[in-house]
């Protein structure tokens, strides 16, 4: 048994460091690819039965962007396939032209190498970018990466430090494409 404050840590690292992590900490008797497996299972388990649902406004704002010509990847801690079953799942994958997982770069979040992975992928630099972010691990991520970043504060993301962030959102609701190019400005 853990508590959540165990798991804040990990929010916008890499599964494996939290696989390798919990192994120590908990002298478990298995691999970092045992456990990975398992959790691969027990999340597709999950998504069947419950499906993936869209925080409010992100579908909207992305569908805002994509038709203002808006260029947009995601860069996730997420696995590769994870990444594809959620857009997917949530018909938005028409609207990225990269899709980047921390299992692309040497080093995960904090470190800011999956944001310069997509920057080289999308063919841009750190200043035409804008990387939205919920984890303290991101944020820190996208501040070394050199791109401006709006911070959300996310309800699902356990106690977050999004300090470091240009901007704080609570809500995407009602979000412009007017605002993402202000904050870009900033």
């Amino acid at each position: 048994d853990i508590d959540k404050n165990y798991l804040e840590q990990f929010i916008g690292s890499s599964t494996r460091k939290m696989a390798e992590k919990s192994i120590s900490d908990f002298s478990l008797n298995i691999t970092a690819d045992e456990l990975l497996a398992e959790l691969e299972r027990a999340k597709k388990e999950y998504a069947v039965k419950e499906g993936y649902i869209a925080v409010p406004g992100v579908k909207e704002l992305i569908i805002k962007l994509y038709q203002a010509g808006i260029h947009m990847a995601i860069a996730s801690s997420s696995s590769t396939a994870e990444i594809s079953d959620v857009v997917k799942s949530l018909g938005i994958r028409k609207y990225f032209d990269k899709l980047i997982s921390s299992s692309n770069v040497e080093n995960p979040k904090p470190a800011p190498d999956i944001f310069l992975l997509t920057l080289s992928k999308l063919g841009v630099n750190a200043k035409e970018a804008i990387v939205i972010e919920d984890s303290d691990h991101g944020v820190k991520a996208a501040k070394a990466a050199g791109t401006a970043c709006i911070g959300y504060i996310n309800p699902n993301s356990g106690n977050q430090s999004l300090k470091d962030a240009d901007v704080l959102l609570e809500s995407f609701e009602g979000l412009s494409v007017k605002f993402i190019n202000n904050t870009l400005l900033r």
